[in-house]
């Protein structure tokens, strides 16, 4: 997402951030302060994940391994069966147009899940970066973090650039204006 870029300038060193787009740099920014963290932004991607698992497995387990014909049979204990008989063991050995859809209705569900798991991993990587952002060049843990305003985060970070101790962009003076206007 970004390179970094240490100069020294009449015996004064400063970082050069060179960030490729500004606009992911500032929201991934807002992001990690919104979630309150790293920890916190990977348990609620992995709870997520979970969950979508679940309810994928879920859905797919009721709509392609059941026999809903039997079980709308079933109105008594003498027309009932035991629960095991009414899943289906090879759901998708013939192709019978309910077993064509559940399985096109499987592979969607497998396919979105897979999906989520990638952007849930861009979600993180990009949290990772944050984090050494928030602690290394903002000196921001994520206590602190937690407790703090979001405009005393900009003030750390404006300050930080307009004394060149770390730059975000090539601008003498960075405003709050510059940062919420993009």
């Amino acid at each position: 997402m970004s390179s970094r870029i240490d100069i020294t300038n009449r015996g004064n060193s400063f970082t050069v951030q060179n960030i490729q787009n500004l606009d992911v740099f500032f929201t991934n920014m807002y992001k990690y302060y919104h979630d309150r963290g790293l920890a916190s932004i990977i348990v609620t991607q992995l709870c997520s994940i979970v969950s979508l698992g679940f309810t994928c497995g879920f859905s797919i387990f009721l709509i392609g391994f059941i026999n809903w014909n039997d079980i709308l049979k079933c109105h008594d204990e003498s027309s009932c069966h035991n629960f095991s008989s009414y899943v289906l063991q090879h759901p998708f050995k013939h192709s019978t147009p309910h077993a064509v859809s559940s399985m096109i209705y499987m592979l969607l569900c497998i396919g979105y899940w897979l999906y989520k798991i990638y952007e849930s991993v861009q979600v993180i990587m990009d949290a990772i970066e944050m984090d050494y952002f928030y602690r290394d060049k903002l000196g921001l843990n994520t206590e602190q973090v937690q407790n703090m305003q979001w405009n005393k985060v900009l003030e750390k970070l404006i300050q930080l650039h307009n004394d060149h101790i770390h730059r975000v962009v090539m601008r003498d003076i960075l405003t709050e204006h510059d940062i919420v206007s993009r």
